[in-house]
């Protein structure tokens, strides 16, 4: 893996603190900031889980301190094996997260999840419940957040929730 060989040609000059993976690229919500929506991507081009197994062992080879893994989308919880990447991750020491929009977190899933290692989720909030909505083109995207959030929290405190907001104006904020 000519990758690790670079990675490893440099280890002693730098300190990684986390890795982001984008395990898929697509995604259901239509956002003004976005064109994900437009692709289509077939799930049997995907990673596999034993693959980034694979790739966690050998950063650990690599690297001596436990990064956290960011898991990026899309949307990844339109990955159905991704509590099986997240469990992979965490079996190797690091420190699991991921961006969602919230929308597919039920709390069957969310459990499933934690289960799997989750230390964290992102969620990405525009504005006011109207602001949001509109910017990710999903009505009701604000409640998911916000239901998310909560179920989170109620399952299982040490999982920390980070809300991300953009700057869309500070009338946005504002009810």
């Amino acid at each position: 893996m000519q990758h690790l060989k670079t990675l490893n040609s440099v280890r002693n000059n730098i300190q990684i603190d986390r890795v982001h993976i984008e395990v898929n690229n697509v995604c259901f919500f239509r956002c003004q900031m976005c064109n994900i929506w437009k692709n289509s991507e077939s799930s049997d081009k995907y990673v596999s889980v034993e693959k980034y197994g694979v790739f966690f062992k050998d950063l650990n080879r690599i690297f001596s301190n436990k990064e956290d893994i960011i898991f990026t989308g899309g949307e990844t919880l339109m990955r159905q094996d991704l509590s099986s990447i997240i469990s992979s991750a965490y079996s190797q020491g690091y420190r699991p997260h991921i961006l969602s929009n919230g929308w597919l977190m039920t709390k069957s899933n969310i459990s499933k999840l934690i289960d799997s290692g989750l230390c964290s989720v992102s969620f990405s909030l525009d504005g006011i419940k109207s602001t949001h909505d509109y910017i990710r083109g999903f009505k009701g995207s604000y409640e998911r957040v916000m239901n998310a959030a909560e179920i989170i929290k109620k399952l299982n405190k040490d999982v920390k929730v980070d809300i991300i907001t953009r700057n869309n104006g500070q009338d946005n904020l504002r009810g």
